[in-house]
């Protein structure tokens, strides 16, 4: 288990050595925080409860896949997240900059620490599966980069191998939260000096609308953390009154 030291606000295991590293981006899930497209028709607390299930369905995705999972937080104290969400796992804190300098930092970060592989994975599409995980893990550890496309023009996983050009176009060429992060990207990866391939396509789940995905049998199935805040959250339209009819959904 992770030994916890509160003076320096971080969850640390004593080491990490792997040969693959996954890295969660996450936003620590309260109120107001996370997730603002969905709590634009939901409500704030609904929103904060679904960001917490799909991150905790993606952690557990990552946690039963090869690599050893870094939970890579927005906030300097790794404390901000549930205990639940930082069990078994190293944090790491972002730091500062767009999105393409956290990316960045993070793979150095991996890198340094002795991986082949280091993937970074986001929290809006807690339908991944350990499998998907898997497959990118293998590609990138015998060398080739790997993109799981999302169906809005971004991206939901990327995977790099050791000594792939990190301070190349992949992340200060694209417009983060633009459209044509995946085009740019899938350009910046055609012309790196290694190989690459494409995982299936996922929906980021960033609308209320978006939640039909999650709530198709097959997949909802899946969603230990997930299945049950959507059951709670009843029809489409009626999670602004809150999940258990106050405005303050329970916390799982």
């Amino acid at each position: 288990m992770p030994e916890e030291d509160r003076s320096q606000g971080a969850v640390h295991e004593p080491a990490v050595a792997a040969e693959a590293l996954v890295l969660v981006f996450a936003k620590v899930p309260r109120p107001g925080g996370c997730k603002s497209r969905l709590a634009a028709t939901i409500g704030d607390e609904a929103a904060a409860q679904l960001a917490a299930a799909f991150l905790a369905d993606t952690l557990t995705a990552a946690r039963a896949s090869r690599g050893a999972v870094v939970l890579y937080g927005n906030h300097a104290d790794a404390h901000a997240f549930p205990p639940q969400l930082r069990a078994g796992v190293t944090y790491e804190h972002q730091g500062d900059g767009d999105l393409g300098a956290r990316l960045a930092r993070g793979f150095r970060w991996g890198f340094a620490r002795g991986a082949r592989a280091v993937l970074a994975i986001g929290a809006d599409t807690p339908q991944i599966t350990p499998a998907l995980i898997d497959t990118a893990i293998a590609a990138a550890c015998a060398g080739s980069a790997v993109l799981g496309p999302a169906t809005d023009g971004g991206y939901y996983l990327l995977a790099l191998p050791a000594g792939f050009p990190l301070s190349g176009p992949i992340f200060s060429d694209p417009d983060w939260g633009g459209s044509e992060v995946l085009a740019t990207t899938r350009a910046a990866l055609a012309a790196a000096p290694c190989p690459w391939r494409l995982l299936e396509p996922l929906t980021d789940i960033d609308r209320e609308s978006d939640l039909a995905v999650l709530r198709v049998p097959a997949t909802n199935a899946t969603l230990s953390h997930t299945a049950p805040v959507l059951a709670r959250l009843g029809a489409p339209g009626n999670a602004a009154e809150g999940m258990d009819g106050t405005g303050s959904p329970p916390v799982p």
